[in-house]
């Protein structure tokens, strides 16, 4: 082993950290206190208003009237189409309706289809014909607004190029009372979590280029130097036992 090389073993990390525990702790609660402040104060806040809808072709409706069931293929059918509702909902033909309610309805014009197409987001819900239809803006009541309107112009839009099925809503629209972005809670965690591995990183990088030599350090372990004698300071002032000096 390299003798200039200074090893620390676990239990040594231990103490040292132990030792400085107080800029460890407060070192943690200043990254958690600023976390905090900037996703409470300087992050732009974000609000997601979601509609549920329900695809359903002809084939199905057809089985559901006649026998009171739905086959396996029926709603095969239905999961196919719930796939192109990904991307019909985000199209320019639904888009330039959405941008019409919102200039009749809320006066609002100041928006472009392709504004409107980064708010939505379209997920199909595994292993179903369900849509899941999330509008993000920085205004709760925009966000409501343009849901609300995709909502009322997604049969239209889809029976428009699919002949067959219907959309249904399942869940409405409404105006979202908090913020979905950003997460306040997991980012002051977060904030937490780096103040202390921070802490303890800068403790143990001091302590591995710090060269000297403290009491209790086992020189013949660390640097390959025997230990003559100690030789103990009476004259030294410190609480809790003396200072020592190492000649080799």
């Amino acid at each position: 082993m390299d003798k200039d090389v200074k090893t620390i073993d676990l239990k040594n990390i231990y103490q040292m950290l132990l030792k400085h525990i107080k800029f460890i702790i407060i070192l943690t609660l200043v990254c958690g206190v600023l976390a905090y402040i900037i996703s409470a104060f300087f992050i732009t806040k974000e609000y997601t208003s979601s509609v549920m809808l329900y695809v359903q072709s002809n084939e199905e409706i057809s089985s559901d009237t006649s026998s009171g069931s739905v086959s396996y293929s029926d709603l095969q059918t239905s999961e196919k189409l719930a796939s192109t509702c990904q991307t019909l909902f985000t199209s320019k033909k639904m888009t330039s309706l959405i941008l019409e309610d919102l200039a009749e309805d809320y006066n609002v014009t100041q928006y472009s289809d392709a504004s409107v197409q980064s708010w939505i987001t379209v997920t199909a819900v595994e292993d179903t014909s369900i849509l899941e239809v999330s509008v993000t803006t920085t205004d709760p009541d925009l966000s409501a607004a343009v849901a609300q309107s995709l909502d009322l112009n997604a049969h239209e839009v889809y029976s428009s190029i699919v002949e067959s099925g219907v959309v249904k809503e399942v869940v409405q629209a409404e105006v979202p009372t908090s913020h979905s972005y950003p997460n306040i809670p997991r980012n002051t965690l977060l904030g937490l979590v780096v103040g202390f591995v921070l802490g303890c990183a800068i403790i143990i990088i001091l302590e591995m280029v710090d060269n000297k030599i403290k009491p209790n350090d086992d020189l013949l372990a660390m640097y390959g130097i025997p230990m003559f004698a100690e030789i103990v300071d009476f004259d030294a002032n410190i609480k809790g036992g003396y200072n020592y000096e190492y000649k080799n």
